[in-house]
């Protein structure tokens, strides 16, 4: 799952995940699914990737997807210094979705602007240690850690699940299409 702001970078950090591809003129507003095939740690994985939208109106919907992920990445721009990703943390806390059975990371994008950076790498690895999130930045244009980014999620998720499975928990199918093996 990946969320954040309008014009985050969610769309195209995706795009560039599963389809190898960037189009800087490809705008898209809302939902969006997207799948891809790859091998993590040996095992083989279906990543069902969302990307949710960001608009305020949406995020009553957005509640219903985030409830049922087992990651989610939270976008935001680092040449922007206007980023609401801490309303977003409010947002996903107020709702429960802060919980030790979701892989969660913050992932600051468009580092091939780093020229018009606005948000200092330290402020979002501070950010993101505060919330016990994983961190990176990226760039979909370059493709500068993209497949690390998506990885590193894919493989704590797939921790996660394991402990509940060892612990006797019962991890739901239907719940955790984002990683399933093939």
């Amino acid at each position: 799952m990946i969320i954040g702001s309008s014009f985050s970078g969610r769309q195209r950090l995706a795009k560039r995940f599963t389809k190898n591809c960037f189009d800087p003129q490809d705008y898209q507003c809302g939902l969006s699914v997207y799948v891809r095939r790859l091998e993590v740690d040996q095992t083989k994985i279906r990543a069902l990737i969302w990307t949710l939208p960001g608009l305020e109106t949406y995020r009553s919907i957005n509640n219903h997807y985030l409830q049922q992920a087992m990651g989610v990445i939270i976008t935001y721009d680092i040449t922007c210094c206007d980023n609401d990703f801490e309303n977003w943390f409010l947002y996903l806390e107020d709702n429960g979705l802060f919980n030790e059975n979701t892989a969660i990371m913050l992932v600051g994008t468009k580092l091939d602007l780093e020229h018009n950076r606005a948000v200092k790498t330290e402020r979002g690895k501070d950010i993101a240690d505060r919330h016990s999130f994983m961190f990176m930045e990226t760039s979909a244009l370059a493709n500068i850690n993209v497949e690390e980014a998506f990885k590193r999620v894919i493989r704590k998720a797939q921790e996660i699940r394991k402990v509940r499975k060892e612990k006797g928990e019962k991890v739901e199918t239907k719940k955790n299409e984002a990683l399933k093996k093939c």
